[in-house]
């Protein structure tokens, strides 16, 4: 299973996870999978002298080689292999053919020095090898720089200007109307995280940014009423690409909103983490989702507070507090009879227990606004216990 990312830089371990390698088998440095892969390098040449010049290698360069050069010279492979080290190459792949030639002297210089040495079969081309390296730094890269540009666009304050040239520079083609997926979870395979990779690369309207551990999914249109169908399209299909995952929603908005939509979908998926579900889309008209936006607002716990400490000055005759009452009355949508049941006591029990409290609250001639404060109190509970 690939986790959400907790980097988007091409590591061994990403390369590991791929198709063509897993097979492989690692002889060295196995607890630094985690080195940055910069650019992959053949060294198959001749041996002259010294093993490799150190002035063409650069830190988080990965080499390939057979290991060929150094069949009649194997004290050279070390001085090679010490060089890899010193210069913090991120790993060595080498060919199952000669991989005699790592000795355990080797293997303990490297998992001192930090250096995996990876053994694929010998039928596995270069070509492939490279292929695959050169995609994923690509890509990686890709959803680094992009991953920064949501950063700015959710905590900056910029221009309608400076966002639209920000938008641009992820994808030229976006169209006026946008709205945006994100999503926390697991993605379910290396195959199918380049499936997902390469039909956003197809999608000249869209774009798909993995930042911190989130997936955002931007789409965008000419039509409001196309864009909204797009995006419920895909969001149904998100369970395919991941085997758990936690999907906020954002409402659709001018291409100069982005901001906005960045941060709907946030608090959607932040109201979906509190709800136990899979997906909630943003929702203007949503009391949870408002108190959702205000957790972290003082003032709304001192509103609580100051609440609840009026309501549990009284204690009913068991010894549960009027609160006790109230959570379970809103629980039960307002039914005096389902709150009974719940609590064990009669229903005129309840019936004096909520009047008791529209009392407190000088509350008794509003039944409406009785109903929305009892609603907030128990919703600003839930939040500090998720807190």
């Amino acid at each position: 299973m690939l986790s959400g990312g907790s980097t988007m830089l091409c590591t061994v371990q990403t390369l590991l996870n791929q198709p063509l390698f897993e097979d492989a088998q690692i002889l060295a440095g196995e607890a630094y999978l985690d080195n940055i892969i910069n650019r992959v390098s053949v060294f198959d040449c001749p041996v002259r002298g010294s093993a490799i010049d150190k002035n063409i290698i650069e830190h988080g360069d990965l080499f390939l080689s057979s290991l060929d050069q150094f069949i009649d010279s194997p004290e050279i492979l070390l001085e090679f292999i010490c060089t890899l080290i010193d210069c913090k190459c991120s790993a060595l792949i080498v060919l199952d053919i000669n991989a005699s030639l790592i000795t355990e002297k080797i293997m303990s210089h490297c998992n001192r020095g930090g250096l995996p040495i990876i053994m694929v079969d010998r039928d596995i081309s270069y070509a492939k090898i490279m292929d695959t390296i050169n995609k994923l730094i690509v890509q990686r890269y890709y959803h680094a720089l992009n991953g920064s540009k949501i950063n700015m666009l959710k905590r900056a304050k910029l221009s309608d200007i400076e966002k639209l040239r920000i938008l641009e520079s992820i994808n030229p083609k976006f169209e006026q109307f946008i709205g945006v997926i994100s999503t926390k979870g697991t993605i379910r395979s290396s195959v199918t995280e380049n499936e997902l990779t390469a039909s956003f690369m197809k999608d000249s309207l869209s774009a798909y940014i993995v930042c911190d551990d989130y997936h955002y999914f931007i789409f965008s249109h000419s039509q409001k009423s196309r864009l909204k169908k797009n995006i419920e399209v895909f969001s149904n299909t998100l369970k395919s690409y991941f085997s758990d995952h936690t999907t906020g929603v954002s409402m659709l908005h001018p291409n100069t909103e982005i901001d906005l939509c960045l941060n709907e979908c946030e608090q959607a998926m932040n109201t979906a983490i509190f709800l136990h579900e899979n997906q909630v889309t943003y929702d203007e008209t949503s009391l949870l989702q408002l108190l959702m936006k205000l957790k972290d607002a003082p003032e709304l716990y001192r509103y609580y507070d100051s609440m609840v400490s009026a309501i549990n000055t009284y204690k009913s005759e068991n010894n549960s507090t009027l609160f006790d009452t109230l959570r379970t009355y809103v629980r039960c949508q307002g039914s005096y009879q389902a709150a009974a049941e719940a609590m064990g006591q009669k229903e005129t029990t309840i019936r004096y227990r909520i009047g008791r409290l529209r009392q407190i609250l000088n509350l008794e001639d509003d039944i409406v606004q009785f109903h929305t404060c009892a609603s907030v109190l128990v919703m600003i509970e839930q939040i500090m216990c998720k807190g």
